[in-house]
């Protein structure tokens, strides 16, 4: 109840000082964005707008926007959002200054195409703590998505403006495609919910006459690049470094891996050298007390990030509060990678999980490239349950080596991780469990 007051609280303060605007019915664009939600996982993409374009007064966002005639919210709504946050953790609350969804499907006729405009100041503090004084935004987030709600929202552009100035802005009237790495630029770490390459044209998709059909060099990302010019993005390296000019190898095909009740998805289906991999972590509903992640083997490929996503976290129960305790995100210690670990308290006991739990990022350094991940996991009992040596992520496609004396091994195949190994692994699970105590975190995310 107090939390529901605080976002009464939080939201009423925001509305104070904002002005949302909706208008008439415009004409339909050349392009656009369109994402589906039907009930099964609401999907989300939220973009990133750095702090260091912005100064402490009024910004505008204008987006264009359509809520189709399918829309139906039950208890939640189709959105577009805005968050300003303290410090650049996408999804932590503690770093929360303000919120708003400024378009939803109950304010907008559907069918129709609407400019939205919303004006605030993102430096002023609305939410929690940080209600009513003044903030520095590390950044803000424009999120699009479903939030127990069904239907189809369509966006041509949206853009941030302050002073009469456009500071920031993303056009989807080109072309967009959240499952190739060279569009998510602009996207925030870990802003990406229930979209995957498996859902193109389906649960998401862009209409627009950018989309080349008929020019082999000008596909997307995951194209063999057969023309003169590869330079963009999704050229296949012919010959500079792999030493044989003829090679047309294609970029590493690469499949989702299931690990009992942990299922890892690549955002795309393909890799070429220089390419950066987001992995997604999902879980079927699965009652836990502790989880531990672990890297291992790791070849032809380097270790970016491994995050939680916390916001993602679902629960069953009558206190659907509770969330664990994140013990660490995954980092590079040297030449190994250490897991990382969530809890609950002693009291608090296992929990059901289920939905996207974590997301890893890599960047292929070697066409050859593989890893292996560890899980640890325990009830009620305490007892610590092992899935070992599971291979992830192994492309033995791609363009051939530059050693022709050795084709089984990468040309600069790295030492191997001096990770923490099985006892390691095991004890940061056991100790995530036992040396929490009663600590218990609690927020309630939408």
């Amino acid at each position: 109840m107090k939390k529901l007051l605080a976002l009464v609280l939080a939201v009423a303060m925001v509305l104070s000082t904002a002005v949302v605007f909706a208008s008439a019915a415009e004409e339909e664009p050349e392009g656009y964005f369109w994402l589906k939600g039907t009930g099964d996982a609401d999907p989300g993409i939220n973009f990133k707008v750095p702090g260091d374009v912005l100064v402490d007064d009024n910004i505008t966002i204008e987006a264009l926007v359509m809520f189709d005639e399918d829309c139906v919210a039950s208890g939640g709504c189709v959105y577009l959002n805005c968050y300003s946050y303290e410090k650049d953790e996408y999804n932590n609350w503690d770093y929360l200054i303000s919120f708003i969804d400024y378009a939803k499907e109950s304010s907008f006729t559907l069918g129709e195409w609407s400019k939205a405009t919303f004006t605030f100041n993102p430096f002023d503090g609305a939410y929690g703590g940080h209600a009513g004084s003044k903030y520095t935004p590390a950044m803000l987030t424009m999120g699009i998505g479903f939030w127990q709600a069904t239907g189809t929202v369509k966006v041509a552009y949206i853009s941030v403006s302050q002073n009469g100035e456009e500071v920031w802005s993303i056009d989807f009237t080109a072309g967009f495609d959240p499952t190739r790495n060279s569009d998510l630029e602009k996207v925030v770490e870990g802003g990406i919910f229930n979209i995957d390459a498996d859902g193109k044209d389906v649960k998401w998709g862009t209409v627009g006459a950018a989309v080349v059909v008929d020019d082999p060099a000008e596909t997307d990302d995951t194209a063999d690049d057969t023309g003169d010019d590869a330079t963009d993005d999704s050229a296949d390296d012919t010959g500079d470094d792999t030493g044989d000019p003829t090679s047309d190898a294609e970029p590493a095909a690469i499949a989702p891996t299931t690990v009992g009740f942990m299922t890892f998805t690549p955002d795309n289906t393909a890799y070429a050298v220089g390419d950066e991999i987001t992995v997604n972590v999902s879980m079927t509903e699965t009652a836990i007390k502790s989880l531990g992640i672990l890297i291992k083997d790791m070849k032809g490929l380097e270790f970016v990030s491994g995050k939680w996503t916390k916001s993602a976290f679902t629960f069953e129960g009558e206190d659907d509060d509770i969330e664990p305790i994140l013990m660490s995100n995954m980092k590079a210690n040297g030449d190994a990678i250490d897991a990382a670990a969530l809890a609950y308290a002693a009291e608090v006991g296992e929990q059901k999980i289920s939905g996207d739990v974590f997301t890893l990022k890599l960047k292929v350094t070697d066409a050859q490239f593989a890893l292996k991940i560890d899980v640890s996991y325990s009830g009620n009992d305490n007892a610590v349950n092992k899935l070992e040596d599971n291979d992830i992520l192994n492309a033995a496609g791609g363009a051939e080596p530059v050693e022709p004396d050795e084709p089984g091994e990468p040309s600069s195949q790295p030492a191997e991780p001096a990770h923490t190994g099985d006892a390691g692994l095991i004890a940061l699970a056991i100790v995530s469990v036992l040396a929490l105590g009663g600590a218990v975190v609690v927020k309630k995310s939408k």
